[in-house]
């Protein structure tokens, strides 16, 4: 049994963690939550409340979870076991999810997203959402735009950084997870990354 890929968000009530969990890696993944008023000391949800089904909804994993005009939405990795795509829920209250009924909001149609791409990080900045996403295989990180948080277009320039992009080639074997926050006037990807052997390590680009 094991939980993963969480994603926070602080609302007027407190903080909530989403996360996904399985008993078996090779059987469905659905999305948890978890809640706290101070975010050091938690309390999960007795039940999931996302639930993996069948096709692209096998396996489901958070990435990014914002508030948007009071609805909360979820952006949230779908997968099988040939591929993966970008997917979208809402909610009102945080806790009784809808998945969105055009999903996927964005799928592989790139040569370098190979089987499919994985674990949006979304911001919204000024009046643009945007999303950076990676190929499922780890080579690359991609950026996409939306006006309104669920219609996308992808940059014309992905991926805009690649495994051969990091310093000293330190990250060749696989950079995954990427993590996009802007500090000032600064955009950053924090990401996880190792080289030609595991462990994993963490490094960030900027622009």
């Amino acid at each position: 049994m094991a939980v993963a890929a969480a994603t926070v968000i602080k609302d007027s009530i407190g903080y909530k963690l989403y996360y996904h969990g399985w008993s078996d890696p090779y059987e469905p993944w659905d999305i948890g939550l978890a809640t706290s008023m101070d975010g050091i000391n938690w309390t999960k949800y007795p039940t999931p409340v996302l639930y993996a089904s069948s096709g692209m909804e096998f396996q489901l994993a958070p990435s990014a979870v914002l508030m948007i005009d009071d609805i909360y939405y979820m952006y949230y990795s779908g997968m099988n076991n040939s591929c993966s795509d970008i997917r979208l829920a809402t909610s009102i209250d945080g806790i009784t999810w809808t998945k969105y009924s055009g999903n996927p909001i964005l799928s592989k149609d790139e040569n370098w997203e190979g089987t499919g791409i994985y674990s949006p990080s979304v911001l919204k900045i000024d009046n643009q959402f945007v999303m950076i996403f990676m190929d499922r295989m780890g080579t690359g990180f991609g950026r996409a735009v939306s006006s309104d948080g669920i219609n996308w277009q992808k940059s014309d320039n992905n991926p805009f950084f690649t495994k051969y992009n990091t310093y000293n080639n330190w990250g060749i074997g696989k950079i995954s997870y990427p993590n996009f926050i802007k500090i000032n006037n600064q955009e950053r990807v924090y990401y996880s990354a190792f080289g030609n052997n595991p462990p994993f390590e963490i490094g960030f680009v900027s622009r």
